[in-house]
């Protein structure tokens, strides 16, 4: 994680903290009420979905920066996220999984941008930590929602 922006590595690991307590009390660790504890859960599920988003927004800012005309298909890959997270939040089983790959696969498409040198050198260093979190918690939290 050398060389990546302290200020982003600040902001990206607190973003976890939602993850955390939804995985905590997902796992019954907290003594809080049926309520409490499906609005943590819920909350966390809805927040990765969230984040989903955010990365192909972020995909989609440094495609446009890196070129005067984006390609289309660039350009599709970074709304992919949006869609996938949508159809994942309206599922009554196995969201959590469908959102744990979801995160497997925009780590896919950061890596093919970062080849291409469409986002920052310490880019993928950042976000292979977080998205490894992300996913784990996600599979762990299937087991049990």
């Amino acid at each position: 994680m050398k060389n990546v922006p302290s200020n982003a590595k600040l902001i990206g690991f607190l973003g976890l903290l939602p993850m955390v307590f939804g995985l905590l009390a997902t796992l019954k660790l907290f003594f809080f009420s049926e309520n409490i504890t499906n609005f943590l859960v819920n909350f966390s599920i809805t927040y990765s979905a969230i984040i989903l988003s955010f990365l192909g927004g972020c995909l989609f800012a440094f495609n446009c920066l890196k070129k005067d005309n984006p390609t289309l298909w660039g350009l599709i890959l970074t709304i992919l996220p949006s869609i996938w997270a949508t159809i994942a939040l309206q599922l009554p089983i196995f969201k959590t999984s469908l959102l744990a790959l979801g995160f497997l696969l925009i780590f896919e498409i950061d890596r093919r941008f970062f080849k291409m040198n469409f986002t920052p050198i310490w880019w993928l260093k950042l976000r292979l930590p977080l998205t490894t979190v992300m996913i784990v918690i996600l599979i762990i939290m299937g087991f049990y929602v």
